[in-house]
């Protein structure tokens, strides 16, 4: 019997968000790497498919063959999708103003608090950012903060 490979990636969002999913899409035979508006279009177009909010996306190419002389290069793009329902609602409390915390399961003994200077989630590499400022944390507005890490303070 084949052993099923864990998705480490899976495990490590699902401490965050135990409701967290991966979803993969497959681009065949293009001859470009996907466009970084393009990727951004198709995850956000899942995430509201499947009322959920993207927390990751990756892009990995896929069964490369070498071409025959004169044959047309095509590529195949496997893109892979992280998600969580309960990240879309902590989403939509992230308002400019909002108090945050800093929450991650590994530090429990960091306690920092931070607020929104920006509505919305957007991308760096991949990973869901907030953009907030933070004394305790020395983030600055400008600085792109993993959202995984930062849920609304509960009044």
């Amino acid at each position: 019997m084949a052993k099923v490979k864990k998705d480490e990636t899976l495990e490590e969002y699902r401490r965050f968000y135990p409701d967290t999913t991966v979803t993969e899409m497959t681009v065949l035979d293009t001859d470009t790497y996907p466009q970084d508006d393009d990727l951004l279009e198709m995850v956000t177009r899942l995430g509201k498919m499947t009322r959920s909010m993207p927390l990751y996306y990756c892009v990995e190419r896929i069964g490369a063959k070498c071409p025959k002389p004169g044959e047309e290069i095509k590529l195949k793009y496997r893109i892979k999708v992280y998600k969580s329902r309960e990240f879309l609602k902590v989403c939509d409390k992230m308002k400019v103003g909002t108090k945050v915390r800093f929450h991650d399961p590994k530090m429990p003994k960091f306690h920092y608090l931070g607020e929104i200077t920006k509505e919305g989630v957007h991308f760096e590499g991949g990973a869901a950012c907030f953009w907030l400022k933070s004394e305790e944390a020395g983030l600055k507005d400008t600085d792109d903060n993993f959202a995984v890490w930062w849920k609304p303070v509960e009044e």
